[in-house]
């Protein structure tokens, strides 16, 4: 947990701050979902529940980094928020 609360942190981080560097944002949400891979040690339902949710996550965090606009940067940011939180509807 402590790699999605270090993750959700920097969202927020970005979400407060006058200048967005949503490049910066996807590189620290990729650093975190590579940690919370490396280490998990979760398995059964838990684990398929969590990779559910994750392996969509992922994708977006591509297409949030690949963006070619802030439009759709924004918009991608929104979806991650979102996902974000349909995780802690999933994970409570």
């Amino acid at each position: 947990m402590q790699h999605i609360r270090n993750l959700e942190q920097d969202v927020r981080t970005l979400e407060d701050s006058a200048e967005k560097d949503h490049t910066s944002l996807a590189s620290k949400i990729d650093e975190h979902t590579q940690e919370l891979i490396s280490r998990c040690t979760m398995d059964g339902k838990a684990h398929d529940a969590l990779h559910d949710w994750l392996m969509p996550f992922l994708r977006l965090n591509k297409e949030y980094a690949a963006a070619p606009d802030d439009a759709t940067r924004s918009a991608k940011f929104k979806e991650i928020q979102q996902s974000l939180a349909a995780f802690h509807e999933r994970f409570e």
